[in-house]
C-alpha cells in the first residue's frame, strides 16, 4: 500500500509606479509518502521560495531588472541573485 500527499500553495503581488515596477512571490511545497501504514516511514519533503524582484524602464523598449531567489530545503539554503536587461526593436 503506497500513498503520497501534497501540500503546494503560491502567493504573488505586484506594483507598478511610473517606470518601476516591483513583485514578490512565495512559494511552499510539502510532500509526505509511506510505504505501510503499520510500519509507515515519512519522507517529509519540503521546499519554501520567497522571490523578489524590481524592473526598471527607462525608455521604451528597454527594461532591466534583477531578481533574488531565496530557497530552503529539507538541507540545503539556496540564495540566487540575476540581473538583466531586455531591449527589443
Amino acid at each position: 500500500f503506497n500513498w503520497h500527499i501534497d501540500d503546494q500553495y503560491a502567493f504573488r503581488a505586484d506594483e507598478r509606479f511610473r517606470n518601476l515596477i516591483a513583485a514578490g512571490r512565495f512559494e511552499y511545497l510539502q510532500e509526505e509518502s509511506g510505504i505501510d501504514i503499520p510500519t509507515s516511514v515519512f519522507h517529509n519533503v519540503y521546499q519554501r521560495r520567497y522571490i523578489v524582484t524590481i524592473g526598471y524602464t527607462p525608455i521604451e523598449n528597454v527594461k532591466l531588472s534583477g531578481e533574488y531567489k531565496y530557497e530552503v530545503a529539507n538541507h540545503d539554503i539556496n540564495r540566487i541573485g540575476t540581473l538583466g536587461a531586455t531591449f527589443s526593436f
